[in-house]
């Protein structure tokens, strides 16, 4: 539980923080973060991104594709891989896609530096 813990808190945080740039830089954005649940109010209408700790997953609730349930996946360099230097991604497992992606596409967040 607690790499769950670490992992989407460094999620949210970076999101927050690339969420309130472009706060900055449009009029038409609107992002709060409070008690664990992030909400971006767009042009296109309102995200809501949260913790759900008992499912160790990241949910989202998006006005152009709907609600997810992302995963965290880990992803390994190979079998000669050091063991904790695989990268991972929020992943919705029914699909396949990827919650970066999905925010890079709908809303023009980069977060490929995670």
């Amino acid at each position: 539980m607690d790499e769950y813990h670490k992992f989407s808190d460094q999620y949210l945080e970076r999101l927050v923080d690339k969420f309130e740039a472009l706060q900055e830089q449009k009029d038409d954005i609107d992002c709060e973060y409070s008690a664990g649940i992030l909400t971006l109010e767009t042009p296109n209408g309102k995200y809501i991104i949260n913790k759900q700790p008992p499912n160790k997953q990241i949910w989202l609730s998006a006005p152009e594709s709907g609600p997810k349930r992302y995963d965290f996946v880990i992803e390994s360099e190979g079998q000669d891989a050091k063991e904790g230097t695989g990268s991972g991604k929020w992943i919705y497992l029914r699909d396949g896609s990827n919650l970066s992606d999905l925010l890079q596409t709908e809303i023009g967040v980069d977060m490929s530096d995670m």
